[in-house]
């Protein structure tokens, strides 16, 4: 059995390229390469491998460019209500718009009460994640993580919580919430709001 081996490899080491493939179909011990069509049409298997290459790319991007923005995409258009809470009862509405080709989701929000009117912008982007930033009338700039779930959008730091959620085709609920130092969130405001 020694001797066999001895001699395939001593073989081997002398014979051509395609004598191997040759061997190498006839006999399961010699050593395995190959085969020779493969050799010999370089070309096309230079072909095939840049093909799984390109594939791979392009998965890969295709998995990155995905639409972050998708989830949000329930907020679009314009929307009015009215709301209760601790500025008394008000009306008003918001628009959610796409801008920048999909780099950002602007919303404007006005509330009217008895004795004022509130008017707000916020941007929201992605770095990396979802974020947004918030300017009103009375000077507050506010900056949120974004949350997203199948049935609602929260905007969230330490001291306020903002919550759009589903509640029927072209409705929402929207509740503000506040979180004084060292306390937990309560309610600030309460509105429902549908599709202009």
């Amino acid at each position: 059995m020694i001797a066999k081996n001895a001699s395939a490899s001593w073989r081997s080491s002398r014979l051509g390229e395609s004598e191997k493939c040759r061997l190498s179909r006839i006999s399961p011990g010699f050593p395995r390469i190959i085969p020779g069509r493969l050799l010999r049409d370089v070309g096309t298997y230079n072909q095939f491998m840049r093909f799984l290459l390109l594939l791979g790319v392009f998965t890969c991007l295709s998995a990155q460019t995905a639409d972050p923005f998708k989830p949000l995409q329930f907020l679009t258009g314009e929307w009015v209500g009215e709301g209760t809470g601790s500025p008394g009862d008000g009306a008003g509405g918001c628009t959610f718009d796409f801008d920048l080709q999909r780099k950002v989701m602007i919303r404007k929000n006005y509330a009217v009460y008895p004795t004022f009117r509130h008017d707000d912008l916020m941007v929201v982007y992605l770095d990396p994640g979802l974020k947004a930033i918030y300017f009103d009338n009375e000077g507050h700039v506010i900056h949120y993580n974004v949350e997203v779930r199948p049935d609602f959008v929260r905007f969230l730091n330490e001291a306020y919580r903002l919550t759009y959620r589903k509640t029927g085709d072209g409705k929402l609920s929207l509740d503000f919430d506040i979180a004084p130092p060292g306390k937990p969130f309560s309610s600030y405001i309460h509105a429902l709001l549908h599709h202009k």
